[in-house]
């Protein structure tokens, strides 16, 4: 589900022109966010925390709480440190970091699918 909220904010088809800011705002400030209350957020973007409030239950969301919680957790499954690659590290360590990333991105990307969703791509492909 946490995955999902980069989707919702990628896609930004029918959202209007403050969504807009505040879509561009999220994606370049995303670790910021857990930290923000709907006002701040309102303040930075340029907006009102009603228009915030808005946006967030567009994307599905219950509350900024919510969107929060499903923020935070996407940033815990994105936690990079165990595929630091450190200067003077062998090529045996690099390359079983980099299979190893690939492996969880492929997981994570599969646990991410929804069945709905891919029966709407496979009717897509079929017509």
């Amino acid at each position: 589900m946490s995955q999902r909220i980069l989707d919702r904010l990628n896609e930004n088809y029918h959202l209007s022109e403050n969504d807009q800011v505040i879509v561009t705002y999220l994606l370049e400030h995303l670790e910021e966010i857990p930290q923000l209350s709907s006002r701040e957020l309102a303040k930075r973007t340029y907006t009102s925390a009603t228009t915030i409030i808005r946006f967030i239950k567009k994307l599905g969301y219950k509350n900024y709480s919510d969107f929060k919680y499903h923020i935070v957790l996407m940033l815990k499954n994105m936690n990079l440190d165990n595929y630091d690659i450190f200067s003077g590290e062998d090529i045996l360590s690099i390359s079983q970091k980099v299979s190893q990333l690939e492996n969880d991105t492929i997981q994570k990307t599969k646990d991410s699918l929804n069945q709905k969703d891919l029966q709407d791509i496979v009717s897509s492909i079929e017509s």
